[in-house]
């Protein structure tokens, strides 16, 4: 309210060009977000799924919509692979992933 800037949970500055969490309604700077996700596309190991809203005291999953629109494709393609890897290693042996045909 009053014309106040909302605050980056990131960068702790004014939110630039500021994007809004579907989930939580946390507002953040898009381009750190952006490196928020290019970060877990860098990552040696699989991300944390699914994704949380670092705000502090928050930690809501973040909505697939945000990760889509924030997301590089390339980091997007990585993150869905890493999605279903755990969903298979989290089925406790009920599901397996399928080889590619040929």
């Amino acid at each position: 309210g009053d014309g106040d800037e909302e605050t980056c949970p990131l960068c702790f500055c004014p939110a630039d060009d500021a994007y809004e969490l579907v989930a939580c309604g946390h507002v953040f700077c898009r381009e750190c977000l952006e490196g928020q996700f290019q970060g877990a596309h860098l990552q040696v190991e699989a991300p944390a799924l699914p994704l949380t809203c670092v705000a502090e005291g928050c930690g809501a999953a973040v909505a697939w919509g945000d990760v889509v629109a924030l997301a590089s494709p390339a980091a997007l393609s990585f993150m869905k692979r890493c999605a279903v890897a755990a969903h298979v290693l989290a089925s406790a042996g009920s599901l397996r992933v399928c080889p590619q045909p040929g």
